[in-house]
């Protein structure tokens, strides 16, 4: 009954679905291969389809349903590897082309691919690494129900990303998402990112990452001279 009632859920408030963005990505979960249709309730808005209707939509989903499980800062290092898949990707790209049974049930909202086009940019932030291969600074905080920032440490998260393009860009399109999460002024954070000054913080950590890496090269040099 889990996965109807959200459903349910969805489809009642599809107004404002930019607020049930986290939930888009629930619903869809293993908890929808183990419901039987007989479960459905019969006032449920918009559920015209057969039972052999949903029986296929549970086989669709069977092929995607690591794509559609839902991260935890404790899961991303499982969870990441699956999501930057090449089935899940697809999957990303056209979920409702994938699952069209699910679509005939009549129990997905006509707005769920836009749904996950607004979760996703959260999701690839959580994935996300820097150039040299360390999770971006926001990656666990926006998929956390709830996180308290102190001013500090939200300055030296956002003058962190801003050292990385990979996470600099990454943050500023979850943040540009309608999906909520935890972080307030996200509009103010997002021109932040893509100001002067924050790329200028960039330019500041290349150079010194070409400095650094001209001075190895030096110093290997001269051993070889030895």
């Amino acid at each position: 009954m889990k996965f109807f009632n959200t459903v349910f859920a969805l489809i009642a408030a599809s107004a404002i679905y930019a607020n049930e963005a986290d939930i888009a990505m629930k619903y869809l979960s293993k908890n929808a291969l183990n419901v039987s249709y007989d479960d459905l309730p019969e006032t449920m808005p918009g559920a015209t389809g057969s039972s052999d209707d949903m029986e296929k939509c549970k086989v669709e989903l069977q092929q995607y349903q690591e794509c559609i499980d839902d991260p935890t800062p404790s899961t991303l290092d499982t969870y990441c590897p699956k999501f930057l898949s090449d089935n899940c990707q697809k999957f990303y790209k056209d979920p409702m082309g994938l699952i069209p049974s699910c679509k005939s049930t009549g129990l997905i909202d006509i707005n769920f691919g836009e749904i996950v086009n607004t979760v996703l940019p959260v999701y690839k932030l959580a994935c996300q690494k820097d150039e040299v291969g360390n999770p971006c600074p926001f990656s666990d905080v926006v998929i956390k129900s709830f996180t308290f920032l102190n001013a500090t440490t939200l300055k030296d998260k956002l003058e962190t990303s801003c050292r990385s393009d990979l996470c600099r860009e990454a943050t500023i399109n979850a943040f540009a998402s309608e999906t909520e999460f935890s972080i307030t002024g996200k509009k103010e954070k997002q021109e932040f990112l893509k100001s002067d000054e924050c790329k200028n913080i960039s330019s500041g950590a290349t150079s010194l990452k070409v400095r650094s890496g001209l001075l190895i090269s030096i110093g290997l040099l001269l051993l070889s001279l030895y």
